[in-house]
C-alpha cells in the first residue's frame, strides 16, 4: 500500500544516516520488543543510526543501538524532547502493542521536530500520528520491519526534510490524578 504523505517535520541532513529512536522504559508494553527486532534486522546495514533515549538502561542493548542517558523531571520536563532535537532525530517508533490513552513520547518526538512511527492499535498514537500527518500508521512490528529494510523509511524522512521542520514545546499544565474519597 502507498505511505502515507510527510509531516514535513525533519532536522537531519539526510546526506547523514537515517536517524531512529526508541524513547522511554525498555518494556513490552511500550513496543521494546519490536525496537529490539528492528535493530537486529538493521545491524550492520549503512544508512541508519539507531538510538535509544532511556533513564533505565535495558538489561541487553541491541547492537548497533546508541543509548542516550535522559531524564525527565520536574525541572526538567522538556529534556526528553530537547535530547531528541540535540541528536536530529528523524523517525521516533512508538510501537505500543496495544491501544494507548495517552502516550507523552509521540508529542515528544513530534515537538522535536520527529515523526512517529506507530502501530494501527496504538490508540492515541495512531490517532495523533493520523491527525497530525507527523508519521506513518503500520499494521505490525513486520510492516516496520519491512519499511525500513525496503528503504521506504529513507525515502520518507527525504521527502520530510525538503519542507519545513515544525518543532514545538510542550507545555505542562500540572497534570495530576485523584482518587475520589481516598484519605
Amino acid at each position: 500500500r502507498d505511505l502515507p504523505g510527510p509531516g514535513g517535520s525533519h532536522a537531519a541532513d539526510l546526506r547523514v544516516p537515517l536517524r531512529v529512536a526508541f524513547a522511554g522504559m525498555p518494556l513490552v508494553q511500550k513496543g521494546w520488543q519490536g525496537f529490539s527486532a528492528l535493530a537486529a534486522r538493521l545491524h550492520g546495514m549503512p544508512g541508519c543510526h539507531l538510538f535509544h533515549f532511556t533513564a533505565e538502561l535495558p538489561d541487553q542493548v541491541p547492537p548497533g543501538v546508541e543509548v542516550v542517558p535522559v531524564r525527565v523531571s520536574a525541572g526538567q520536563r522538556g529534556a526528553m524532547t530537547e535530547a531528541l532535537r540535540a541528536h536530529g532525530i528523524n523517525l521516533v517508533l512508538v510501537l505500543s502493542p496495544w491501544p494507548e490513552t495517552f502516550c507523552l513520547v509521540a508529542y515528544e518526538a513530534m515537538a522535536a521536530g520527529a515523526d512517529v512511527v506507530a502501530l494501527a492499535d496504538g490508540g492515541n498514537v495512531a490517532d495523533a500520528v493520523l491527525q497530525t500527518g507527523r508519521g506513518v500508521v503500520m499494521d505490525d512490528v513486520e510492516a516496520v520491519i519491512r519499511f525500513f529494510l525496503s528503504g521506504a523509511a529513507v525515502r520518507y524522512a527525504r521527502l520530510c526534510a525538503e519542507g519545513p521542520r515544525h518543532t514545538g514545546r510542550l507545555v505542562s499544565r500540572g497534570m495530576t490524578a485523584t482518587l475520589p474519597g481516598a484519605a
